[in-house]
């Protein structure tokens, strides 16, 4: 028996996995070989500790044999676990099995992930474990690569700066000058390309740890304009992207104030930007933290009007008060004349809300 988790182990399986598959199949017909996995157990064990690795194991091995407790449960290599069962549903089950590790771990994010393996005719045990790695391996494992990388080395990137801050600059179309300056965010770990901000940026927003990043570039800018204005240079005002889901953390308006307080930064110099967009947060929770962080002096806008969610952005602008309404005229051929209406008549909207529109994507496109 395994010593961590009392389950069968890997010599366990060597001497009786022939003989419980040739029965199971012959009582079922068909037999599922699930490899199930620990995403990022070695980052994983580098933040929290080996004890905690190994509890974590544990659990997963309890969780799992619970959810098929007609069949043989034990753990195999490392972290991997290995159930072989009468046909399971995992597809049913699985996500129920992730979202129970996931609430054990001790970062509510790292859980396990599964490949199966049909086992219709007699085969060697270990050929059909082979099989179901394989199925693992090239379908589950190969595509999550990223993402597993991304989350399990999350803390790292912000320890050791790689998440740069840039900035680029938004235009007034009304004045068609520079009003103000957008920060931009970028993984650049040494001696690799620079990720996108779309690249790791939905990753950290699944895994709930994207306002660790909004939080880090609010201090990047506060002390950038702290900077400029020590150094007797002039400043502009600095928007930054916020994600919905922000406000899902109570303290999170708590921590945007504790950081402007720190550089004694006005609040009318930063600007947030929110993304009209289907979130998991409660609708009026993020209507009173728009409201609030407006009230306490900061610039709102609705961000991307015109581009995705184009009829969620226009619900959101009937909800909300914003000070500006960033118009993605990405969306617009700007070279048909039909085009030019639409833009013109959403810069006459702005104007008769009293909201003033600026522009994204003048990098790309004429205007």
């Amino acid at each position: 028996m395994d010593l961590l988790t009392g389950m069968p182990n890997v010599s366990y399986f060597s001497k009786f996995g022939d003989d419980f598959l040739r029965k199971l199949l012959k009582r079922a017909g068909q037999v599922d070989v699930i490899y199930f996995d620990i995403s990022s157990l070695h980052s994983y064990n580098d933040h929290f500790g080996f004890l905690q690795g190994n509890q974590l194991i544990k659990k997963c091995g309890e969780i799992i044999r619970a959810s098929f407790q007609e069949g043989l449960t034990l753990r195999y290599v490392d972290n991997s676990i290995l159930t072989i069962t009468a046909p399971s549903q995992l597809k049913k089950l699985l996500p129920e099995i992730q979202k129970k590790v996931a609430v054990f771990s001790a970062d509510k994010v790292t859980t396990v992930r599964a490949g199966v393996y049909q086992v219709k005719e007699m085969e060697p045990a270990t050929s059909a474990v082979d099989k179901a790695y394989q199925v693992y391996n090239t379908s589950v494992k190969k595509p999550f690569e990223m993402q597993d990388y991304l989350m399990g080395h999350f803390e790292e990137a912000l320890s050791q700066n790689w998440l740069k801050v840039y900035y680029q600059p938004i235009f007034n179309l009304y004045s068609k000058k520079i009003c103000n300056f957008e920060a931009v965010s970028r993984w650049q770990e040494p001696g690799e390309p620079a990720l996108k901000a779309s690249r790791f940026i939905p990753v950290l927003e699944r895994s709930g740890l994207v306002y660790q990043l909004d939080l880090h570039v609010l201090d990047h800018v506060c002390q950038l304009l702290n900077q400029r204005r020590a150094d007797n240079l002039p400043t502009i005002p600095v928007s930054i992207n916020l994600s919905p889901s922000n406000f899902n953390i109570d303290s999170f308006i708590d921590q945007v104030l504790g950081i402007t307080q720190k550089y004694q930064i006005p609040h009318n110099m930063i600007q947030f930007d929110l993304l009209a967009q289907p979130v998991a947060v409660d609708q009026q929770r993020l209507k009173d933290a728009a409201a609030n962080l407006r009230k306490q002096g900061f610039r709102i806008c609705l961000d991307r009007y015109g581009g995705e969610n184009n009829d969620l952005s226009t619900e959101t602008l009937l909800e909300y008060n914003f000070d500006y309404l960033k118009v993605d005229v990405r969306s617009f051929n700007t070279n048909r004349q039909r085009s030019k209406i639409i833009l013109g008549s959403v810069i006459n909207m702005s104007r008769l809300l009293k909201i003033v529109p600026v522009v994204r994507g003048l990098r790309t496109r004429p205007c």
